[in-house]
């Protein structure tokens, strides 16, 4: 199991979510959603891989009016605890996010090579197959994820629901 660790670039940044790219990946016109940006491997990444965690601003359940703002963002995870939402990483501030609020969702599962998983309150996305350069990188459109890394899947004994908003 590999980490691609985030690029450091200070929080509250112009253009931060393009500058976190890590090293082999790279911000460019998406293949799956034309005139849309996407993320694309610039290198090889093994199944497996571990990318993020995915950055934005924190947004308590409690906030009804900051949490329909990022529900309609279309860069935000829904983190849920025993089945109650708990709060939003809310990444539509491209100056509070990082690169992965770019990750489109699949629009297949075969199209798919990554998945969201949660550890620890924070989304995180593991390479489900061997990611070639020039690929774009796709999560799962199936919007559930794992609190068990890439790796142990295999393991896991339960899943639980995220909601890609």
């Amino acid at each position: 199991m590999v980490v691609v660790s985030n690029t450091f670039v200070t929080w509250n940044s112009e253009h931060r979510a393009c500058r976190t790219c890590p090293a082999g990946i790279t911000i460019g016109p998406s293949h799956t959603y034309p005139g849309r940006l996407g993320v694309w491997a610039e290198r090889g990444f093994e199944k497996d891989s571990i990318f993020g965690p995915f950055e934005g601003d924190l947004v308590d359940r409690k906030n009804l009016r900051k949490l329909k703002l990022a529900f309609q963002g279309g860069y935000a995870w829904q983190i849920y605890t025993d089945g109650e939402l708990s709060y939003c990483i809310d990444g539509s501030d491209e100056k509070k996010s990082n690169w992965l609020r770019y990750v489109k969702c699949a629009r297949n599962k075969e199209e798919s090579n990554v998945v969201a998983f949660e550890q620890f309150g924070k989304v995180y996305h593991g390479t489900t197959k061997h990611i070639v350069s020039g690929t774009e990188i796709l999560v799962s459109e199936e919007a559930q994820f794992c609190t068990t890394p890439p790796g142990k899947w295999k393991e896991r004994k339960e899943a639980e629901h995220l909601t890609i908003l």
